[in-house]
């Protein structure tokens, strides 16, 4: 008799266990913060969602932050590199304008504050953009992933404290100018 073994992440019900009224709740957080109404829509897969915060805009005024929640229910990688071993949040797109008033600054610790509390992810993840970009989100503590392209740096935050691992890895990037 063969026997065949085929790995499976281990599904965690991440998702399940969310009351999706904390991302309404955030939006009025949100809404405060930027001095306009904010609306949430979030769209609900098995394992996965995509929550997208916007606010209506004007010549001046603009505000969109878009990510996903993956529970790993299937081995996949993100758009930013990482596979999903764990409940793992991908930041998509963060634009606040005005800038230099401080206000992603204050939806971002805003989002980390919640989603610790939350205690139901392990990481955030995302790509850098531009350089100015992650300078932008290592403020908050986002470090490079060890292998990643100069030109879309992967970068990631965990929720969780790693107990006993060190932090001691330094990654250079260049960027080169398209």
């Amino acid at each position: 008799m063969e026997h065949w073994y085929i790995w499976q992440p281990k599904v965690t019900n991440a998702l399940k266990t969310i009351n999706d009224q904390l991302y309404h709740k955030l939006a009025a957080d949100f809404s405060l913060i930027m001095g306009a109404e904010v609306s949430v829509s979030i769209l609900k897969h098995e394992d996965s969602w995509k929550i997208c915060y916007q606010a209506p805009h004007s010549e001046s005024d603009l505000f969109t932050f878009i990510f996903s929640l993956y529970d790993p229910a299937k081995k996949e990688y993100l758009y930013s590199g990482f596979e999903i071993e764990e409940p793992t949040i991908d930041i998509h797109k963060l634009l606040v304008l005005p800038q230099g008033q401080g206000l992603a600054t204050q939806i971002i610790y805003k989002f980390l504050e919640k989603m610790t509390e939350m205690q139901s992810f392990s990481r955030i993840v995302l790509r850098a953009e531009s350089k100015d970009e992650a300078k932008f989100w290592q403020r908050f503590g986002f470090q490079f992933k060890a292998r990643t392209s100069p030109y879309l740096p992967a970068m990631s935050l965990n929720l969780k404290p790693d107990i006993g691992k060190s932090k001691s890895l330094h990654v250079n990037i260049r960027y080169k100018s398209i």
